[in-house]
């Protein structure tokens, strides 16, 4: 399409005239700009070290995140909004605790760095160290640097935030503990400058141990006394979380305490390598399967609130691992779930799910500095409206800017060859 600008003088005065193409070129355009836009999945897809992508699951990603960053949206207007009435307060009694998403991401973790070493694929310990230190530190630094100098040398503090207000630790020595994951172990709280970091913490925990844990596994050789062995492990970890949270609440940040959603990974991969059907489509049972996966996930991540005591918690956690397998199996298996799990632009945000997570809560507290200064709620369900409407929406757009910039760069094996041959300005080889 061409914007053609035509002049004539007209009683002393130009005047321009702008005259658009032909409704031919512009439908060409329109035609051409909504294939790119549809195209861009496909072309920012995250960069796998096999060369494979399974789309699904980076659909089970992006479910994680939606619970995390509905929980922190939700809870960021209640810092805005005081709730009145039995009604209002039960709703906030009610809603989706975000910890549900963070498991759901410790049993992917634990289903994707197993499955090389159970499927006969086993990576050297170095290649294995290597590629995630390549990949997962660079974005992790530049956010909790980014975090640092904006708290500590700007002065901003986020409005009535909780975990930076009651902890007195200087900044530097949360950063310096955040920098070698070590905040929850150390001081059995979220971290000061990024709280939803604790959970990256426990996770680098168990990328260390996993070759060890995974060969200690194999050394069952049998498959079915593997399988009893994990599911024993699944359900001590639930009841070890359950015990240990509601006696010792500092725990929660730790790693042996969530154990058991890394561990169901593990059996679960151990069981998909035996598969050869797997990702496939099979009988509409297993969409409603998915289906019941996912609203048993949200009904788990509701009644967290209320699991104060260890038995309730305990059946809480067991509901939340049906959840979990159910909605793996049902988005492999199942006709409709498996499309709408590896639906492109839902795959797209699931696979930055890694940089919205690390941005999200810094962009919430400086958006909802701005937005609620100016937009006063009058009930809960208008302070919610805003703050899921204008929050999550910033936290997904600056998360995959921050994905495209940062995180899939680094996704590439060599990417500081490459960063080093454009910096001294020689050329980048393939």
């Amino acid at each position: 399409m061409q914007i053609r600008c035509l002049a004539k003088q007209d009683a002393g005065k130009i005047i321009l005239k702008y005259e658009c193409g032909t409704w031919g070129e512009i439908t060409t355009a329109m035609a051409s700009f909504f294939a790119s836009l549809a195209s861009l999945p496909t072309r920012l897809q995250r960069v796998t070290s096999s060369g494979s992508y399974v789309p699904q699951i980076d659909g089970l990603r992006f479910i994680a995140i939606l619970v995390v960053i509905i929980y922190h949206s939700s809870s960021r207007a209640l810092k805005y909004y005081q709730p009145t009435g039995s009604i209002e307060s039960f709703f906030v009694k009610y809603q989706p605790n975000g910890m549900a998403g963070v498991e759901l991401f410790f049993f992917i973790s634990g289903l994707i760095i197993s499955y090389p070493f159970l499927s006969g694929n086993k990576p050297s310990l170095a290649k294995f160290y290597k590629r995630r230190l390549l990949r997962l530190e660079p974005p992790y630094i530049l956010v909790l640097t980014i975090c640092f100098l904006g708290l500590g040398v700007l002065g901003f503090q986020p409005d009535a935030a909780t975990q930076f207000e009651l902890q007195e630790m200087p900044l530097w020595q949360s950063y310096v503990s955040s920098i070698f994951y070590m905040h929850g172990t150390l001081y059995g709280t979220a971290p000061r400058l990024n709280p939803p970091l604790w959970s990256l913490e426990i996770e680098v925990v168990f990328y260390l141990l996993a070759p060890f844990l995974l060969a200690g596994y194999l050394k069952i050789q049998s498959f079915r006394n593997r399988v009893i062995f994990a599911i024993g492990a699944v359900l001590a970890g639930l009841l070890v979380q359950a015990i240990v949270v509601s006696i010792n609440y500092p725990w929660y940040y730790r790693f042996p305490t969530h154990l058991y959603a890394f561990f169901l990974g593990i059996v679960v991969s151990d069981w998909t390598t035996r598969k050869d059907s797997f990702y496939s489509d099979r009988s509409r049972i297993f969409d409603l399967l998915w289906m019941f996966g996912f609203i048993a996930l949200f009904v788990s991540a509701s009644l967290q609130n209320i699991a104060t005591d260890a038995v309730t918690y305990s059946w809480v956690l067991m509901l939340r691992a049906c959840a979990i397998f159910c909605l793996f199996i049902g988005t492999a298996w199942g006709p409709l779930a498996r499309r709408v799990m590896g639906t492109p632009w839902l795959a797209l945000i699931g696979g930055a799910c890694y940089s919205i997570y690390l941005v999200h809560v810094p962009v919430m507290n400086v958006v909802a500095s701005i937005v609620f200064r100016f937009v006063q709620a009058d009930s809960l369900a208008t302070a919610w409206a805003i703050s899921l409407s204008t929050l999550m929406l910033a936290s997904i757009l600056s998360g995959l800017i921050f994905y495209v910039l940062v995180e899939r760069p680094c996704m590439r094996q060599d990417w500081p060859r490459r960063l080093w041959q454009r910096l001294t300005g020689k050329p980048v080889v393939s």
